[in-house]
């Protein structure tokens, strides 16, 4: 629990399209609107919009916890291989990143997103 609020913005990729053995820069900012310091989980979610198999609504890739003063803002970057949007699949025995399109979602918490962008995996 925090006794001041946040505010998240300025999404950026570093690419909107990569290879499935790529990676994207994905980076933002978070100000501190409270008059007290304080300090927050800034949580990436992914998922994948159509899928062989089914998929789930949100998958936690990475966090950083953030702390700030008053009016504070910070720059937060995470590195999302494409590797980590694999799942095994169970006919090849193998993990298996599959092409096409992936909501990217930032927030708090998958309860309180805050930012949504796209990444296109090409073949």
């Amino acid at each position: 629990m925090s006794y001041t609020q946040f505010a998240y913005k300025n999404v950026k990729l570093s690419a909107g399209t990569i290879g499935r053995s790529g990676q994207v820069e994905v980076s933002f900012d978070i100000q501190n609107k409270g008059e007290r310091a304080g300090s927050d989980v800034a949580q990436l979610y992914t998922h994948q919009v159509k899928s062989v198999v089914v998929q789930p609504i949100q998958s936690l890739r990475a966090f950083q916890r953030v702390m700030l003063q008053p009016g504070e803002t910070k720059h937060v970057t995470f590195m999302l291989p494409a590797s980590q949007l694999a799942y095994y699949d169970v006919g090849s025995k193998d993990f298996v990143v599959e092409p096409g399109a992936f909501n990217l979602m930032i927030g708090s918490s998958s309860e309180d997103i805050r930012l949504r962008t796209q990444l296109e995996v090409r073949r």
